[in-house]
């Protein structure tokens, strides 16, 4: 009764309550003597359905700051269920049962009032159901590969990491050193994102720098080729400079000689 008044109140269940309430009202007779009993059961059935009245005290768990928890003869919550939670009127209740004796027979009341409810297609569920399996099959089997790519990817990683630092111990210091800036500027091409240092700063420092080096310390003619390719190839990405008068500041000419 007491979760009737409250639908009532807050106005849910407009199109089903009229109807059930009435049919209640005819198995009235059947109920007080015995012949039928009217449970709720399920999860969300509500404090009220697993309590005994008179004695329920339920604790109430409010939300919001500062949080309003205390006891209650009456629950504060409904559990209903609807296709669209916007449909005040279209939701219903959860769990509700009519026990009788396995042997009674059919009750009329009852039945009209079933036939009378609106039935889902059952089909069009179904279609639903199956297609959302499928759908989740597939997910799960790209879900799958996805991994598989992954850790290939990452074995994939691991292995060129090893290769290139077996490849490095087999380098000269100075080459090392190329191969640090070379990594170095590709890192930072991968942060700017398309975006480029100003000319002068850190890295653009370290590469002029390393080429002022080779050249000072007479590096073999095949290192300072490299270092050379290398500041040609990587330096424009990361820096913003003018190439063809950058070329001539890092003396290119003279490391490729």
């Amino acid at each position: 009764k007491e979760d009737f008044e409250v639908l009532e109140q807050r106005r849910f269940c407009e199109e089903w309550l009229p109807g059930f309430q009435g049919l209640l009202r005819q198995l009235e007779p059947d109920m007080k003597s015995g012949k039928l009993m009217l449970l709720r059961v399920g999860r969300h059935s509500g404090a009220e359905a697993v309590t005994v009245a008179d004695f329920r005290w339920i604790s109430i768990k409010g939300r919001g700051r500062p949080p309003r928890n205390y006891w209650a003869a009456h629950p504060t919550t409904l559990w209903l269920a609807g296709q669209r939670m916007t449909d005040r009127s279209g939701l219903l209740p959860f769990g509700w049962l009519l026990v009788e004796r396995a042997d009674a027979p059919e009750i009329p009341a009852l039945r009209e009032w079933c036939d009378r409810q609106p039935k889902p297609d059952l089909t069009a569920v179904q279609a639903r159901l199956t297609e959302a399996r499928v759908n989740a099959a597939a997910e799960a089997e790209r879900a799958a590969q996805a991994q598989v790519q992954r850790r290939a990817a990452e074995a994939t990683a691991v292995e060129a990491a090893a290769r290139k630092a077996a490849e490095d111990q087999l380098l000269t210091p100075n080459l090392r050193e190329v191969r640090a800036l070379a990594d170095a500027l590709r890192a930072r091409v991968e942060v700017l994102r398309g975006g480029r240092d100003k000319a002068n700063t850190e890295w653009h420092t370290k590469a002029r720098n390393l080429a002022k080096r080779a050249l000072a310390e007479g590096w073999p003619q095949s290192e300072r080729a490299e270092l050379a390719e290398m500041l040609a190839q990587e330096l424009p990405k990361a820096v913003q400079i003018d190439w063809k008068d950058e070329r001539k500041k890092l003396q290119i000419a003279l490391l490729n000689a």
